[in-house]
């Protein structure tokens, strides 16, 4: 997988690549149990931060790789929705992070439909 992104621009695509080909390489000691995005539903049961795979604590902020919306595990590591009101309340550079890290992924994963103008 590093290899299909090797080629993009941005520190943003490297780190990203580098936590996939993470996931790709990890065994299951980090996995975390299966849990839907709030936001799209999608199962999630792995995660990570920067670039390797982790296991998360209650209370850990995640971003859905496949909508790029924010989550917040709860003590069981559910994925619970994480609103904008909470977001609000983070540290200014924590908040930039995140929206970093979610343009990162739309702009890789959530191409607009063809004909469909963003």
């Amino acid at each position: 997988m590093k290899a299909k992104y090797s080629a993009m621009p941005g520190s943003s695509y490297r780190r990203l690549a580098s936590v996939l080909e993470a996931m790709n390489q990890s065994e299951n000691e980090d996995a975390v149990p299966p849990s839907p995005c709030p936001h799209c539903h999608k199962v999630m049961d792995a995660a990570t931060h920067e670039d390797r795979v982790v296991r998360p604590k209650p209370g850990d902020i995640s971003i859905c790789i496949y909508c790029a919306g924010v989550a917040q595990f709860s003590p069981e590591l559910a994925l619970v929705a994480f609103s904008e009101d909470e977001m609000r309340h983070l540290p200014g550079a924590t908040r930039a992070d995140i929206r970093e890290a979610q343009a990162t992924i739309r702009s890789m994963y959530l191409k607009p439909k063809r004909g469909v103008q963003a």
